[in-house]
C-alpha cells in the first residue's frame, strides 16, 4: 500500500511539475515572440530611420536653417499671422520644403522654444483625433533626439485611412557665435519633427509576429495536448494497475485469513482427536500385549492389532496436520544443531528397510564415500527424508529401486541430497497437484495406501524453514527425482568438526 502511495505521490509531482514546466517554456517562448517584435521594430525602424533623420537634420541645419538663423530668431516672438506675412518667411518655408524628399516623409514641422510650432507642411491633411504620445519637443532640446510610433489619419480630399507614423523628434541649433547676433542665435534654437510613413514595416512586422505567435502557440498547445494525452494514459495505467494491486491485495489477504481459519480449524479438530486416540491407541497396545490376561479367540487378537495399527496411523496424520498448520502459521520452531548427515540418511534408510522388503524393493545406498555434517533440526531433517522415501515407496512397484545419493555441488557452496525412484511417475500436471496441500495425483498405487495429501507440501515447508530447496522431478514409466539442496553452513567443516 506504501509503495503504491508513494509511486502515486511520485506521479503527482511530476505531472505537477512538467505542468509548470511546460508553462514556464510557454512563457519563455511567448516572451522570446515578443522580444522578437520589439527587437525589429527598433532594429528595422527606429534605429535606421532615425540616422536617416539626424544625416538630414545634419545637413538642414548647417545650410538652410544656418542661413536663415537670424530671420527665425528675429520672428521667434512674433504671432503666426505676422510671421506670415514676412516675405523672408515664404522664402525659408519654400527652401526647406523642397529640401526634405518627400518619399517616406508625410509631414515635417520646426518648433522653437516653448513648443512653438514655427514652421509645418504635411503632403496630406492630417485630421484632428491623431493619437500621439505627447512627447515634448522642448525636452527634445534638453535630452538629445528620440523617436516613436504613432497613429495618423490622412485624407487626400475624399477618402480618409490610418496610417502608422514615426516620428523622429531631432534638436537644432546655430553653433557659429556670429558678431552682433548672439542673441538671435540662442532664440533660434529648436526641434525638427520628422515624420515617416512606416506602415508598410509595421505591418510586415506584425504580420511575422501573429504567425511566429501562432505558430508557437499551436506547436505549444499540440506538444501540451500530447502531454496531457500521454499523462492521462499514464494515470489510467498506474490506476489500473493500483486497482488491480488492490484486488490481489484483497484477494491474499482473504486467502490468508481462509488459510489460517482453515489452518486453525484443522489444528483445533487435531487436537481434540489425540486425545481419545492416545486411549484408543494405549487400550489397544495395552490387550494386544495381554497385560491383564488372555483375550480367547485369536481373531479378537487380530481385531486389536488392526486397531493398534490404525489408531497409530491416524495418529501420524494428526501430527502431520499439526505440523503444516504450525508450518503455514510460520509458528513451527527449529532447534537448529550440527547434524551428522551421512549418519541419519543410514537410520532413515534403515527404518524404511522393512516396508521396502515387503514392496520388493531394492534399497541403494551411495553415501559410503562422503561424511556430511549439515546445520539443522535434526528431528524435522529425519521427518524430511522419512516422508520423501515413504512415498518412494509407496509409488515404486515391485521389483524397483530406491537410490541415495549425497554430495555437493560444483561450486562446492551447496549440500545436496538426491533420492531418485523407478516408480510409475508423474505428470507436469501431477507434480503441481502433488505439491498442493490435502490433494492426492490419482493412479492406482496412491489408491492401495490412505493419506492427507500433506506429505510432500509439509516437507517443501520444512525444507525452505530449513534455508532449503525442495525440487521434484517426474517422468511417467521413468520414476521421480526429489533433490534437495542446502547451504553449506560456514560454521561446520565436510569431516564434522566445528570450527573454532
Amino acid at each position: 500500500m506504501y509503495q503504491r502511495l508513494a509511486k502515486s505521490i511520485m506521479f503527482s509531482h511530476f505531472r505537477n511539475g512538467t505542468t509548470v514546466l511546460y508553462i514556464l517554456v510557454g512563457v519563455l517562448l511567448v516572451s522570446a515572440v515578443f522580444y522578437f517584435k520589439s527587437y525589429m521594430l527598433q532594429n528595422v525602424i527606429h534605429v535606421p530611420y532615425q540616422e536617416h533623420g539626424k544625416e538630414l537634420a545634419y545637413v538642414y541645419k548647417n545650410t538652410i536653417w544656418r542661413r536663415y538663423f537670424p530671420v527665425v530668431g528675429y520672428l521667434s516672438d512674433k504671432p503666426s499671422a505676422v510671421v506670415a506675412t514676412y516675405n523672408e518667411y515664404a522664402s525659408f518655408k519654400d527652401e526647406t520644403t523642397k529640401f526634405f524628399d518627400f518619399g517616406k516623409l508625410v509631414k515635417i514641422a520646426v518648433y522653437l522654444q516653448h513648443n512653438k510650432v514655427f514652421f509645418e507642411h504635411s503632403v496630406k491633411g492630417i485630421l484632428a483625433g491623431s493619437k500621439d504620445s505627447g512627447v515634448s519637443p522642448s525636452s527634445v532640446q534638453e535630452t538629445g533626439h528620440t523617436s516613436y510610433i504613432t497613429t495618423a489619419r490622412f485624407t487626400d480630399g475624399k477618402d480618409q485611412h490610418s496610417s502608422t507614423i514615426l516620428k523622429v523628434l531631432i534638436p537644432i541649433s546655430v553653433d557659429a557665435n556670429v558678431q552682433g547676433f548672439e542673441e538671435l542665435s540662442s532664440k533660434a534654437t529648436g526641434v525638427l519633427e520628422l515624420n515617416y510613413d512606416v506602415t508598410s514595416e509595421v505591418t510586415a512586422i506584425n504580420r511575422a509576429h501573429i504567425l511566429m505567435l501562432v505558430t508557437v502557440l499551436s506547436v505549444w498547445g499540440a506538444i501540451a495536448l500530447i502531454l496531457f494525452v500521454y499523462i492521462r494514459r499514464f494515470e489510467r495505467i498506474l490506476e489500473q494497475q493500483e486497482e488491480k494491486a488492490s484486488d490481489i491485495a484483497a484477494a491474499k489477504a482473504s486467502i490468508e485469513s481462509e488459510s489460517k481459519d482453515k489452518s486453525m480449524f484443522l489444528a483445533n479438530m487435531s487436537h481434540e482427536l489425540r486425545t481419545p486416540l492416545n486411549a484408543i491407541i494405549g487400550f489397544s497396545e495395552i490387550i494386544e500385549k495381554e497385560n491383564f490376561g488372555p483375550i480367547g479367540h485369536e481373531k479378537y487378537k487380530e481385531f486389536i492389532t488392526d486397531i493398534h495399527t490404525s489408531g497409530l496411523h491416524l495418529l501420524e496424520l494428526i501430527e502431520d496436520i499439526l505440523d503444516f498448520s504450525k508450518a503455514d502459521e510460520g509458528k513451527l520452531q527449529l532447534a537448529v544443531e550440527p547434524v551428522d548427515l551421512t549418519k541419519m540418511v543410514k537410520v532413515t534408510l534403515r527404518m524404511i528397510t522393512p516396508r521396502a522388503e515387503t514392496g520388493k524393493i531394492t534399497l541403494k545406498d551411495e553415501t559410503e564415500n562422503t561424511h556430511i555434517v549439515i546445520n539443522a533440526d535434526s528431528k524435522r531433517l529425519k521427518q524430511v527424508l522419512l516422508n520423501i522415501l515413504s512415498n518412494a515407496v509407496k509409488f515404486t512397484p515391485e521389483y524397483g529401486s530406491i537410490t541415495v545419493r549425497l554430495g555437493y555441488n560444483k561450486e562446492h557452496t551447496h549440500i545436496v541430497i538426491e533420492i531418485i525412484d523407478t516408480g510409475v511417475g508423474m505428470e507436469a500436471q501431477d507434480i503441481a497437484m502433488a505439491m498442493t496441500p490435502f490433494a492426492q495425483v490419482d493412479n492406482k498405487l496412491s489408491r492401495k495406501y490412505t493419506g492427507t495429501g500433506l506429505g510432500l507440501p509439509l516437507t517443501k515447508k520444512l525444507v525452505e524453514l530449513m534455508s532449503g530447496v525442495f525440487e521434484i522431478k517426474s517422468e511417467i514409466g521413468i520414476g521421480t527425482t526429489v533433490v534437495l539442496t542446502f547451504p553449506v553452513s560456514p560454521c561446520v567443516r565436510s569431516d564434522g568438526e566445528e570450527k573454532g
